[in-house]
């Protein structure tokens, strides 16, 4: 039993990890968006830590034992990208405003259109709440869209198109980690307890 506890601590440290980084990124979101006077080189620094380990934290999550099947199944390249634009702006982040801006647009495009593959695998699983996957992440790809097109329109517009780009992602990374990720105390049809019986699977948190 305690060895299989050990088996499970990757999908505990990814859901627990995503969970509370999408929150981070919906509150910075909103932090961006009612003060789009935020300095550039420390936006960059806290954004390319929450990158970086929220990339980790996917690699983490695609090798993690999740049941599902859903929500991390791209998060091997999302992460990688996570990370390495993470890794960029720690390293340069006064240019945050204009060529990271247009980096982390593209970024949540593309995790935007996976999470509407993710949407349409939910479907077919039968996830009732899969429609709200879907609209999260069209949203995101249109945020992430504009992000990326328009990345000098101006410091306060493209501070607050990054506000809201942040906050969209964020609400859709929270959605499709509380929603698709399960984890399963026994995911084995059978197991020995210490008295040798057999115990039955548990339940889904």
């Amino acid at each position: 039993m305690k060895r299989f506890e050990r088996d499970l601590m990757p999908l505990y440290i990814a859901k627990g990890g995503c969970l509370a980084l999408s929150v981070l990124f919906c509150l910075t979101g909103l932090w961006l968006i009612l003060e789009p006077a935020a300095s550039g080189p420390i936006l960059g620094r806290v954004l390319g830590a929450m990158m970086t380990v929220f990339g980790v934290v996917r690699i983490i999550g695609y090798f993690s034992n999740d049941l599902y099947r859903l929500a991390f199944q791209y998060d091997l390249e999302l992460g990688i990208l996570s990370a390495a634009l993470g890794v960029t702006t720690l390293l340069y982040p006064e240019r945050i405003m204009n060529v990271m801006a247009a980096a982390l647009g593209l970024a949540v495009l593309t995790d935007g259109l996976f999470r509407i593959r993710i949407a349409q695998d939910a479907r077919r699983f039968g996830l009732p709440k899969w429609g709200v996957i879907l609209a999260l992440a069209a949203a995101a790809v249109i945020c992430g869209a504009l992000l990326m097109l328009f990345p000098e329109t101006g410091a306060r517009t493209v501070t607050v198109f990054l506000g809201i780009t942040l906050l969209a992602d964020g609400l859709l990374n929270l959605w499709v980690t509380g929603s698709a990720v399960r984890i399963f105390r026994e995911h084995r049809p059978e197991i020995v307890d210490a008295d040798g019986t057999w115990k039955e699977a548990g339940e889904a948190r």
